[in-house]
């Protein structure tokens, strides 16, 4: 067991690289004012960030150490290169547009260690990959070369291609998804792991949990960064609330005894204990990922008919489109990705006057969502929702018993609508889903199918197979990614468009944005969702904060003219706009 002696500067030495890296990291995903969190972060003294490309904040990041005054040698910084731009030569330019965004603030040019983000892309450009970081290592870009979300086959392939292992991999890990077999194959072959979600995304209410904080008079989050600094790996809580990132370092002047090492050790739930997308398992095939797990809760629609940019102000909370099985859907739904107390957000929101709530299997939220519904005492009929089935559960038979277990969470007769979360399971495994869900419609036990993420080419797919098509296409959705070759086609096919992401997850600072929504007297956040409603889509807003749950739904009082359509409509920067992993070109 790891001594109290651990400070808050303890390092450990890599063992191909020969470099150091601080035990405790500063994780910045989904952090959309990196720069501000991470000088708080060199406040409380944290000396290692981990960025990636998907994140976006690459610059933001150096951007702060520059501010901070430290030395670049005192501070050691991660990025990820993603599986959509896996491949030698995309690798190559990858690290040199890394290092160009960070150069201005670094000074000197390198990164201090660059992991593979994600297995996705394949074995043949994995290797490709890996081989142009070994490559960026050699030329002096890259300090360390690691890997993230490989299991051991991934490995494996590296030593047999005559490379030299990888210093780390970084994986999800906590007491309740433990990774044993990475674990012991790492401590054979000295490859450090790194812990992402190491707090559970603050999901720490399990009784042993609360016992042990209650025992040292420590938060729960300390505790299970302090088991994970006792188990050898490197934590990488992350946060955007000052205190928080605070108290997340204030871990090194306790120590938890071995009968608690124990307790926390026999919470392991092996795969099932994941709460995020862990795509260790080699059947997993998602090459375009570009984040930590699923889809970002959200909807867009586009009925066959069509409506107007300036869709009339008559709209309201009740309104509801018909879809193609016949049955309505509200134009307006909840998300609830990410959300660890969803029954008391889902709560809020049918006080707010929402009555549709989009869930998934992969958000492990599908049971809180139905006892929501059945403790507000709306009649089932009345609420319409949503859950999903991820990649890695896809196939015909592994469906069907999906399907069925999520009806025993929701204890519920039917879901009003099912979608396939995402493409990346292959077209094989794609339609033999599909199928499934079909069959499960005919059962009575789903109202309506769907897709997310979904390209063209994957919905031409079901057309020539024979299949009907879906009802539902849920896709990353707001004026800075507007989808256009995807909602045109599900217009002309009578498929509703629902749009995740719609308030770009706060990013909302564009000039435009605010501009418009200065002149309505309304925040940017209902500006989108108005943008939204109006263009003819389905917005999914997500949050857990009641007044911010409430305001979002306050959006049918006023219209956007045909001018702040226009300059809404000119933000688009295609594929280049999203913010999310927005997999709809994935084979």
């Amino acid at each position: 067991m790891a001594s109290t002696k651990l400070t808050l500067n303890s390092q450990v030495r890599l063992a191909r690289s020969g470099h150091h890296i601080p035990l405790l990291g500063f994780g910045v995903y989904q952090n959309y004012d990196a720069k501000t969190s991470v000088l708080e972060a060199f406040k409380a003294g944290y000396r290692h960030i981990d960025t990636a490309q998907a994140y976006k904040n690459e610059a933001a990041t150096a951007d702060a150490v520059h501010e901070s005054g430290l030395e670049r040698s005192d501070v050691f910084i991660t990025t990820k290169c993603v599986s959509k731009t896996h491949g030698y030569e995309s690798t190559l330019r990858g690290i040199d547009e890394s290092l160009a965004k960070m150069r201005f603030a670094f000074g000197p040019d390198y990164i201090d260690l660059f992991l593979i983000h994600d297995p996705f892309s394949g074995k043949e450009r994995r290797l490709e990959t890996y081989k142009a970081l070994l490559e960026g290592k050699a030329a002096g870009k890259i300090k360390a070369v690691g890997v993230s979300n490989f299991n051991v086959k991934h490995i494996e392939e590296i030593r047999a291609a005559g490379y030299e292992l990888p210093d780390v991999n970084q994986i999800e890990l906590h007491p309740f998804c433990q990774q044993k077999p990475i674990v012991e194959y790492r401590k054979a072959n000295n490859i450090l792991i790194e812990a992402y979600c190491p707090i559970v995304r603050g999901k720490m209410d399990h009784p042993v949990i609360q016992e042990v904080a209650a025992k040292y008079s420590r938060d729960p989050a300390q505790i299970l960064i302090r088991w994970s600094l006792q188990k050898g790996y490197v934590p990488l809580p992350k946060s955007a609330t000052p205190s928080r990132i605070h108290s997340n370092a204030q871990v090194f002047d306790f120590e938890l005894d071995e009968e608690d090492m124990r307790k926390l050790d026999s919470l392991d739930r092996g795969k099932e204990g994941a709460i995020s997308w862990n795509p260790v398992d080699p059947t997993v095939l998602r090459p375009d990922l570009g984040v930590c797990a699923g889809s970002d809760n959200g909807l867009f629609f586009a009925p066959g008919a069509g409506r107007s940019s300036t869709m009339s102000s008559k709209l309201t909370i009740n309104s509801t489109v018909r879809l193609s099985t016949g049955h309505e859907m509200p134009l307006l739904g909840f998300g609830v990705f990410q959300n660890s107390n969803a029954k008391d957000s889902v709560l809020e929101a049918f006080k707010a006057g929402y009555r549709h709530v989009d869930s998934a299997q992969l958000y492990q939220n599908e049971a809180q969502v139905a006892e929501a519904v059945r403790e507000s005492g709306l009649d089932r009929k009345d609420v319409f929702i949503t859950t999903k089935c991820m990649s890695r559960t896809h196939g015909y038979e592994s469906t069907k018993k999906g399907l069925d277990a999520s009806l025993a969470k929701m204890k519920f007769d039917y879901v009003d609508l099912f979608l396939i979360h995402d493409p990346l399971s292959g077209k094989q495994r794609r339609l033999e889903t599909y199928k499934a869900l079909l069959e499960g419609k005919a059962a009575g036990k789903i109202k309506t199918v769907g897709v997310s993420n979904y390209g063209v080419h994957h919905i031409e797919e079901i057309k020539a197979a024979g299949y009907e098509l879906p009802a539902v296409n849920q896709v990353e959705l707001h004026p800075l990614c507007q989808q256009k070759e995807i909602v045109k086609y599900c217009q002309e096919n009578g498929i509703v468009v629902q749009a995740y992401c719609p308030i770009i997850r706060g990013q909302m600072g564009h000039p435009v944005i605010q501009a418009i929504a200065a002149k309505h007297d309304r925040d940017p956040a209902q500006v989108l969702i108005r943008w939204s409603l109006q263009k003819g889509y389905v917005p999914l807003p997500k949050s857990a904060t009641p007044s911010r749950i409430h305001s979002n739904a306050q959006v049918y009082d006023f219209e956007l003219d045909e001018d702040d359509m226009q300059k809404l409509d000119s933000l688009d920067r295609g594929k280049a706009g999203a913010i999310s992993w927005n997999p709809v070109d994935a084979a």
